[in-house]
């Protein structure tokens, strides 16, 4: 049976719709790994977490995004802030605890620096605990 030109145009869509297809698979597929890897690795943050009583990761901005707890110009309200989010766990009440934090200089600061904050909880009980800048950008891990 020989081929007419409407054929031609035919086999043309077909194949497009066969890369369509395709394309929102991978699109779907990439997009569930990607879920499923964050949500394991936020479990193990947890995990870390609990055991040892101190956040593995300060949850601001990635990447240097401004407003991230320690970027530049965040001001050191911004880095209390996110100190007392995530020791109000330890708060019996689980309320955010009253946080002061020994300003880090420079800002941003490096990573690596260290800076020491106050933490006063509703109960009146109060400790020290070290930030340790993890990158550039102003992200920490607070160590008790």
């Amino acid at each position: 049976m020989a081929r007419g030109c409407g054929d031609r145009g035919s086999s043309t869509v077909e194949v497009g719709l066969l890369l369509a297809a395709v394309v929102v698979l991978l699109c779907s597929t990439v997009l569930s790994l990607g879920v499923l890897i964050r949500d394991q690795l936020n479990d193990t943050c947890d995990q870390v977490s609990a055991t040892r009583g101190a956040r593995c990761s300060s949850g601001g901005p990635p990447g240097g995004v401004p407003g991230a707890p320690g970027a530049p110009g965040a001001g050191p309200q911004v880095l209390e802030q996110a100190v007392a989010q995530q020791l109000a766990v330890r708060d019996p009440a689980g309320s955010p605890p009253a946080v002061r934090c020994v300003p880090p200089r420079p800002d941003p600061p490096p990573a690596g620096a260290t800076t020491t904050c106050t933490v006063t909880y509703s109960s009146g009980a109060t400790e020290e605990v070290t930030l340790e800048f993890t990158d550039d950008a102003g992200h920490f891990t607070i160590r008790t």
